[in-house]
């Protein structure tokens, strides 16, 4: 009997040795699917920002694809006041605004932690699958490509991978939401592409210039703004009005022309109503050709009698801009001072 108790003993005993041995395998199993991020050894003094000193005033080109869409920005040398151009997918002026935002969220990426690329890593903080993706062209050629993922709200951080280290960056949240930009948001429909403190004259004909005088003469004089003969004009009231000028926006840009409308923007732009000169504190010279109240555009829906047409000398389509503002190139010395 006491033989028989041992040999239950033994059995029950290389039962319980096969069942935690075979728990243990599963265990280490769960362990390799689930297993909890990995934190590398980083120095992360020299690493506190993403990017060193100035890094970030090499960049000539810029590729950014969201949930909403591609776009592309080129860095134009040639252009005068934002510098950038939107090449994909129209080919537009772009918003300064945004792409300085663009660059000063980059600039501000702070490190909190550094974990290895691994796939795991990679599926954890949904890099797999990233919610935005950047590519920065350098002037040397080069180019870097960065890719952000999971967005935690609770600490407002997020994850992100850069092609030139091999290394996940836990980091504070993009200052810029980019991975919910579109088009509208990239485009810069402002008319004037000179901001109003870098204005030096500004001429207003009416109608074409043709040797005609202006009807309204701005000239900026070691600091004082002077009118016609050089009559003094108070400067807060003239930068009032240039602020104005400079911030009005089209509502339609005509980027795509068949060769009818683009007879029709020729015939209304020939014969302007009013024609304006702009010349900036480097001596740069801009033109604008105003068109009357336009009936109609072919292949463009819009309401009869209820826009005009600006052709910018720096912009590479015309606009369709709201009649209500043609009554700001109306605009006399005396109006502005009041």
């Amino acid at each position: 009997m006491a033989l028989k108790l041992n040999r239950n003993k033994s059995v029950l005993s290389s039962w319980l040795l096969a069942f935690f041995t075979l728990a243990m395998i599963i265990s280490a199993g769960i362990s390799t699917i689930f297993q909890a991020p990995k934190g590398d050894k980083h120095d992360l003094n020299r690493y506190r920002t993403l990017f060193q000193g100035n890094f970030l005033e090499g960049i000539r080109g810029i590729y950014l694809k969201n949930r909403l869409g591609e776009f592309e920005f080129l860095k134009n040398s040639g252009a005068r006041e934002s510098g950038w151009e939107l090449l994909t997918p129209r080919n537009f002026p772009a918003n300064p605004k945004a792409v300085a935002r663009i660059l000063d969220s980059l600039k501000n990426i702070k490190i909190r932690k550094i974990y290895q690329k691994d796939p795991i890593n990679m599926a954890n903080f949904s890099l797999d699958s990233p919610l935005l993706s950047l590519r920065l062209s350098l002037e040397n050629g080069e180019s870097i490509e960065l890719e952000v993922g999971l967005v935690n709200p609770i600490d407002n951080s997020t994850y992100l991978m850069s092609s030139h280290q091999n290394a996940i960056y836990h980091v504070d949240a993009l200052q810029f939401a980019m991975e919910s930009l579109d088009l509208a948001d990239l485009i810069d429909s402002k008319i004037f592409s000179i901001e109003p403190e870098n204005i030096a004259s500004l001429k207003i004909y009416r109608g074409a210039k043709r040797g005609n005088p202006p009807h309204l003469l701005l000239t900026k004089l070691n600091g004082q703004w002077g009118g016609k003969k050089n009559h003094p004009m108070p400067n807060a009231k003239v930068f009032k009005y240039l602020k104005k000028l400079a911030s009005l926006k089209s509502t339609f840009i005509l980027d795509k022309a068949s060769e009818d409308l683009t007879k029709k923007l020729n015939k209304y732009l020939s014969t302007p109503l009013y024609t304006i000169e702009i010349e900036d504190l480097e001596k740069n010279s801009f033109t604008y050709n105003i068109s009357t109240v336009i009936n109609a555009l072919p292949q463009i829906k819009m309401e009869k009698r209820t826009n005009f047409i600006i052709q910018a000398s720096d912009r590479r389509y015309p606009y369709l801009v709201n009649k209500e503002y043609l009554r700001t190139f109306n605009k006399t010395e005396k109006a502005i001072k009041r």
